[in-house]
């Protein structure tokens, strides 16, 4: 049973996009690991299971960390509507955050 729509602007797609293009040629191992990792937070998410961290000063932003690929996944969570919007797919080793 989904709970939250889930959705991706533009700008994480084209995240999504560049690091799995970036995955698929420097992790031969593991080629699907961030996608199969990505797509278990979203199924997450639609549950209405809100992994992560409250992010910055807006307790609807949240930061939540793909473990093995190393990704951050910001989301910004609107209860009333229940829609979890997908702000942007960052590499947690850049030391700092992407521009919400």
């Amino acid at each position: 049973m989904t709970r939250y729509a889930v959705i991706l602007s533009p700008r994480p797609q084209r995240h999504v996009v560049a690091i799995q293009t970036w995955w698929l040629e420097h992790r031969p191992a593991a080629p699907a690991l961030f996608v199969d990792e990505l797509e278990a937070l979203e199924v997450d998410l639609a549950k209405g299971i809100l992994r992560g961290v409250t992010y910055a000063f807006d307790e609807a932003t949240r930061r939540a960390l793909l473990p093995r690929c190393r990704y951050h996944v910001y989301d910004e969570v609107n209860k009333a509507d229940r829609i979890v919007q997908v702000l942007a797919v960052w590499q947690a080793s850049r030391g700092q955050g992407p521009t919400l």
